[in-house]
Order: structure tokens, then C-alpha cells, then sequence
């Protein structure tokens, strides 16, 4: 990427952050972030629709830059799902800021993105599920809600809980999700 657009997404990220510091996600405005990035409006729609735009592509990029670090799940493991809490755990100041926001909801879709595109399940779960499946998708549904009311209860607690012991409550539950889908059990989304 042409090093002049990452400094301007740079820009307008972090101008947004600051925004959200200092007031409701409500009343951020695209002025207002063209502003505290010191670029004009056309520039901002050059790169993004929307604000809700940037804080998908912001962290969809943390998630992005982060793959293949080891703090990103290869699989949903109770190791890999540890790295990824403690990994999450550094991300407390943007995540914070979601969730004053009302914007936990852009967790939820990274998270059941990211498990999808990265085809990520349990390793003796591989080759019991197809990603083409109806029952991979309702897996996929289900795991990124378990992923997101786990960074939610981590929010809600201050950020107190430990990672190893958030990995195994989403990989007992994943477990039972696995084998409810495989018996073909109603499961309601």
C-alpha cells in the first residue's frame, strides 16, 4: 500500500479515537474527523463511506496485522484462545471505547469474520464440520458470539479475568456447540 494512504487512514483513525475520548460516538461527524486528521472531506471519502467504516477497517486491520503472530488463533484450541485473550486484553483502550459507544456489535462481525475467513475450529473438530455447510455457519454464528460475550464479560469486569480461564469457558462451550450441531440437535440462533 502507497505509504501516503496508510498515513492518511493512520490519520483518520486515530483522529476518530480521539473523538470518541472526548464525546458520544453519536456526535462525531465526518467534519469533525476530517478536522482532527487535518485532511479535507473528499480525502476522508476517498478511503472510507462511513465512521462506522474506519472502526471496521481499524480493527479488522489489528486483526489482519496480527495473523500469523502468535497470539492469533490457528484454531480454537484452549492455547490458541488464550494467546487470543491476552492479545484482546491489550486492546482494552479501543474496546472500551466500542462498548461506551454501543458499538460492541463490530466485535461480534470481526469475530465471526475472522472465524470464517480463517477457517477456524477446534483441530480434532477440522474435518467433521464443511465450511460450506449449514452447520458450519451456525458454528461460525455461535462461536463469534461466544468469542464476543467473552470480551464483553472482560469489559464488564474490568478486564480482571484471566485469559486461560476465558479460553476454557469459549472452548467448553464451542465443544458442546460442535457436538449439538453434529447430532443435529435444534440449536436456536
Amino acid at each position: 500500500m502507497d505509504p501516503r494512504i496508510k498515513k492518511t487512514k493512520r490519520d483518520i483513525r486515530l483522529g476518530l479515537v480521539e473523538l470518541l475520548k472526548e464525546m458520544p460516538y453519536e456526535k462525531v461527524t465526518i467534519k469533525l474527523v476530517s478536522e482532527k486528521a487535518m485532511i479535507a472531506r473528499p480525502t476522508f471519502y476517498a478511503h472510507y463511506s462511513t465512521i462506522q467504516d474506519i472502526l471496521i477497517d481499524y480493527l479488522q486491520d489489528l486483526f489482519d496485522t496480527a495473523s500469523g503472530m502468535p497470539h492469533i488463533p490457528k484454531d480454537l484450541s484452549v492455547n490458541s484462545l488464550t494467546l487470543y485473550f491476552t492479545w484482546i486484553k491489550g486492546l482494552h483502550e479501543i474496546i472500551d471505547l466500542l462498548c461506551k459507544n454501543n458499538l460492541e456489535g463490530i466485535i461480534y462481525k470481526l469475530n465471526r469474520k475472522n472465524i470464517y475467513d480463517k477457517n477456524l475450529l477446534q483441530p480434532e473438530k477440522f474435518s467433521l464440520l464443511s465450511k460450506s455447510s449449514e452447520s458450519y455457519k451456525k458454528y461460525v454464528e455461535m462461536m463469534g458470539g461466544i468469542l464476543f460475550a467473552q470480551v464483553i464479560s472482560l469489559v464488564e469486569k474490568n478486564w480482571q479475568i484471566e485469559s486461560d480461564d476465558m479460553a476454557q469457558t469459549a472452548y467448553k462451550t464451542s465443544n458442546y456447540l460442535v457436538s449439538e450441531i453434529l447430532n443435529n440437535s435444534k440449536i436456536i440462533i
